[in-house]
């Protein structure tokens, strides 16, 4: 991810300019490496129900070789039932990872919003800050003339 193109795009969507080291970046990068921990995790359940189809149908074919017309015709049924149940299972895994990816995104939605309103706070107390000491300059200045 290219944090200066972030930048640029942040600045021409909505006319503020972040800096590299802004807390905001802090939580995209969370963001980041909680969708990769969850891509992980789905190609895990994927490889996972693969290796299991793959002995299934292993085991089909074992006992096609040893069995007459009748248990091939058996064993055809067993084989769909098995990538149905490992179809199922893999689905409930799936939608588990997607909301489990769907709250992450959620808290850390939240949190850019909590260090957004952070950085506008402290953008207020600068300028506030800023102003102040103007002033003071100013009063020391004329008490000078």
């Amino acid at each position: 991810m290219d944090v200066q193109t972030l930048i640029g795009e942040v600045a021409k969507r909505h006319n503020v300019l972040v800096d590299p080291k802004d807390p905001l970046f802090v939580a995209v990068t969370l963001n980041e490496i909680l969708l990769e921990e969850h891509v992980r995790r789905i190609q895990e359940a994927l490889d996972r129900a693969q290796r299991s189809a793959v002995a299934a149908s292993q085991q089909q074919v074992d006992l096609a070789r040893r069995s007459a017309a009748q248990l091939v015709t058996d064993g055809a049924k067993h084989s769909a039932e098995a990538v149905r149940t490992a179809g199922s299972a893999l689905r409930a895994e799936l939608g588990r990872l997607v909301q489990d990816l769907a709250g992450a995104t959620l808290a850390a939605a939240a949190e850019v919003e909590r260090l957004n309103r952070c950085s506008q706070w402290s953008a207020a107390i600068a300028v506030a800050a800023a102003a102040v000491a103007v002033m003071a300059a100013a009063a020391l200045w004329l008490r000078g003339s």
